[in-house]
């Protein structure tokens, strides 16, 4: 898998990172972009159970970044009026992300 992956970055190594649909692209998506619509409806329950003092628009805005590039595959989330539309990977990121602030907050005090 690790070849595929230089063979593909080395293919597209002259192309616009803002246009280039990278995390849509089969020979991609078994790298990073592999978290199942049913996993990122899991994330998202947990982001909102374990971190309801975080607001929604910063959940939104999160997402919207992790998924500004590459063109993912982008489902639709939601609870109560909470609703969202994003890649299930960019909630696992953002899940991955709180919990260590979690973490790192625990440890200072």
């Amino acid at each position: 898998m690790y070849n595929n992956y230089l063979n593909f970055l080395k293919k597209n190594e002259t192309s616009n990172i803002q246009t280039f649909p990278f995390k849509n692209d089969n020979k991609y998506c078994g790298i990073l972009e592999h978290v199942s619509m049913a996993y990122g409806e899991q994330y998202f329950q947990l982001i909102l159970q374990e971190f309801s003092h975080i607001k929604q628009e910063k959940i939104l805005t999160f997402c919207m970044i992790n998924d500004k590039y590459g063109n993912p595959k982008k489902f639709f989330f939601n609870k109560d009026d909470f609703k969202i539309l994003c890649s299930p990977t960019s909630l696992r990121y953002v899940y991955h992300s709180l919990l260590i602030l979690k973490y790192l907050i625990s440890k200072m005090s």
